[in-house]
């Protein structure tokens, strides 16, 4: 809700001589912009709803992480309050190698003051190798608080001497408090929605859990968050020709969460889990990289690893409350520096 207060002081900064040239303006380097993955829309939301909330009164722009920014870009940037990004696997430790924020030696000089909200580490690796420690000190905004999805990301910073990070895990959990967890479902629902990820393939546990999924649900869908996971999933559709598809949008995706009330989310795609919790469905995710399986340590999501297929049984099978454990006071504290 915008309370009066913030209105009149943008008004004020708006108005006054000494400001004139100033613009109430945030940056979001937003993964989502190019993106072949369902996953950084979900991610995008939580971002804009959290940010949304901390400036009520601002106005967004968008630039892209997949993509090396121009020197045009970086003047508009110049201009922003702050820039923000947000919510996914975008660090790592050797940017050489392999980099999901194109980053370089041109930004590093540009430095950009950037500050992370929610960022995570792809897969589990060494310490930061000295460039990747070098770009990151000089891209990082050096004095505000940055936000990580997991302590083991924040122990990665730490390593390279990046000392102004707390761990508030991602911001899709957020809203996800003890109070709302308590709404969803502790049984096995009549239907279940299901997910694969093309770039972590793994027949043989894949099939078992789909064929888990036959068995205990009276309706299966499958619904495609990358863009070849359909392709993937033609690996099993002859074995299992009665699970309906969901077109691969995400709002085909709500529409099947909202409209469905005993349904039950069971994949190996992370943040297509985290949105079904989202819409009060009892969820469980497969672990299968770094995220889910530090997520679990973190705020107790409900993951069970790929291939243990007696656990997961048993969880489709028997009452399972969720119970996350959201740091609350790590997020005030990180959204106070802002107001």
């Amino acid at each position: 809700m915008v309370k009066e207060s913030d209105v009149k002081f943008d008004i004020d900064l708006l108005d006054s001589k000494s400001n004139i040239n100033k613009t109430p303006l945030i940056g979001v380097l937003n993964p989502a912009i190019t993106t072949s993955n369902l996953g950084d829309q979900i991610i995008s939301d939580a971002v804009y709803r959290e940010l949304n909330k901390m400036f009520p009164m601002h106005f967004f722009i968008d630039f892209p992480t997949t993509l090396s920014l121009t020197k045009k870009v970086y003047k508009r940037m110049k201009k922003t309050k702050y820039s923000f990004v947000g919510g996914t696997n975008i660090l790592s430790s050797n940017f050489l190698k392999y980099k999901q924020w194109q980053l370089g030696i041109k930004d590093a000089l540009r430095g950009n003051d950037v500050v992370l909200m929610g960022v995570g580490w792809w897969q589990y690796q060494k310490k930061p190798n000295l460039y990747t420690a070098t770009i990151l000190k000089r891209v990082l905004h050096k004095e505000i608080l940055h936000s990580v999805r997991d302590e083991y990301t924040r122990q990665q910073l730490l390593s390279i001497g990046i000392k102004n990070v707390i761990n508030t895990g991602c911001p899709t959990t957020w809203e996800l408090t003890p109070d709302f967890c308590s709404t969803i479902p502790s049984t096995k629902g009549d239907s279940v929605v299901f997910t694969l990820t093309d770039y972590n393939k793994d027949k043989a546990n894949d099939k078992e859990m789909i064929r888990l999924l036959v068995e205990h649900y009276q309706t299966v869908y499958f619904w495609p968050q990358g863009i070849s996971d359909i392709e993937y999933f033609k690996n099993f559709r002859q074995d299992f020709p009665n699970i309906e598809i969901v077109p691969p949008l995400l709002k085909s995706y709500d529409k099947l969460l909202s409209n469905l009330e005993s349904l039950d989310y069971v994949g190996t795609r992370l943040h297509g889990g985290i949105r079904a919790l989202h819409r009060g469905k009892r969820s469980i995710i497969i672990g299968i990289d770094n995220r889910a399986k530090e997520m679990a340590k973190d705020i107790k999501l409900p993951v069970v690893n790929r291939g243990d297929i007696q656990t997961l049984k048993s969880q489709i099978l028997y009452p399972m409350d969720c119970q996350l454990n959201i740091p609350i006071s790590s997020i005030e504290q990180w959204k106070s520096q802002f107001k």
